[in-house]
Order: structure tokens, then C-alpha cells, then sequence
């Protein structure tokens, strides 16, 4: 049986007059694989900066626990000593918009359009 080794809980996070993150939660046990996809303004990148610390502990609500203890991260040092890393792919527009097709068509759950093409 595997291990839970990442819990995030009931994280929230916010910013002067916008909710990025209510109470989020996310449990990654030792050997999984996990994307975190979504629309701009999701909260993707603000959840990844709360686990990686770009956010310091006291800026979110919410619990952070690895390997079976809590962290508090103040900075990027802190979650790099655990293993953390934040990784920013960037990548050009085409490529995102011809990836986002592909699995688009493969799983079927929204509508695949054309690059640059609006409407439905």
C-alpha cells in the first residue's frame, strides 16, 4: 500500500478583492503522478507558488504536510531543502493551443477548435 508523502489542505488563498484558492485540497501518495490543469484564473499557478513557497506561510490558510509533518514555509529555500521545485514550462502559443487539441480529441470531454478559430 502506498503512502501518502503531499497533503495540502483546505487551502485558500487571497488577494485584495479576488478568492484564488478556497479551500482547496490535494493528496499525492508516493509513486503517483499528478497534472494540475485548468483555465487562466483557475489557480494553478497560485496553488503551486503556495506548496513551493513563493507564498510564505501566514499569506494562505490551509495546511501543508509532508512525509507526516507540517510545513511552514517562509521562502523557496525552505521547500527546496524537502524537494520541492517550482517548474515553469514555458512554451509558444501553437504548441500549447496543438497540445490542448490533442487531448481534447483523445478524451472527448470539450470541444476541439482550431487554432485562432473562436465560437463553437
Amino acid at each position: 500500500m502506498a503512502s501518502t508523502i503531499l497533503e495540502m489542505r483546505d487551502i485558500t488563498k487571497t488577494f485584495p478583492g479576488v478568492k484564488a484558492l478556497s479551500n482547496v485540497n490535494l493528496s499525492v501518495e508516493e509513486g503517483e503522478i499528478h497534472a494540475v490543469v485548468g483555465e487562466n484564473g483557475a489557480g494553478k499557478s497560485t496553488l503551486m507558488k503556495v506548496l513551493s513557497g513563493v507564498y510564505p506561510s501566514g499569506t494562505y490558510d490551509g495546511q501543508i504536510i509532508f512525509r507526516g509533518q507540517e510545513c511552514h514555509f517562509k521562502g523557496i529555500h525552505d521547500s527546496e531543502h524537502i524537494g520541492s521545485r517550482l517548474r515553469v514550462e514555458l512554451r509558444r502559443r501553437g504548441t500549447l493551443e496543438v497540445c490542448a487539441r490533442d487531448v481534447v480529441q483523445l478524451h472527448g470531454e470539450l470541444e476541439s477548435r482550431e487554432p485562432g478559430k473562436t465560437g463553437g
